[in-house]
């Protein structure tokens, strides 16, 4: 499950990397203020970022260290998608080979 798990992470990380690489060779996020009039972006952004502090509770939870949560706090609030695929392989990497799904999502080693 950890190697599973791992890769997940990986595949997760580069397609974010790749989709951000593709997107800033066709336009500079600085020239896009302009999204900020249009309804559905402002939804979208929304949506997404109320998934990342979802996802940052499950790290608070199980990440013991406050250095590290509020690092991991940083990370997903500048990089996104790319943390959290970052943050899923350092969590899977810590756990024993024959670790659950179950473990992984707890927490536990």
């Amino acid at each position: 499950m950890r190697a599973f798990i791992f890769s997940y992470g990986l595949i997760h990380t580069i397609i974010m990397l790749g989709i951000t690489i593709w997107a800033s060779l066709k336009q500079s996020i600085l020239k896009v203020s302009y999204l900020f009039e249009e309804p559905w972006y402002i939804a979208t952004l929304s949506d997404t970022y109320l998934g990342f502090f979802i996802f940052y509770l499950w790290v608070l939870i199980i990440e013991k260290r406050w250095a590290f949560r509020i690092l991991w706090f940083i990370l997903i609030c500048l990089l996104g998608n790319m943390a959290m695929g970052i943050f899923i392989m350092y969590r899977a990497a810590s756990l024993s080979p024959k670790a659950t799904l179950k473990e992984f999502l707890a927490g536990k080693s």
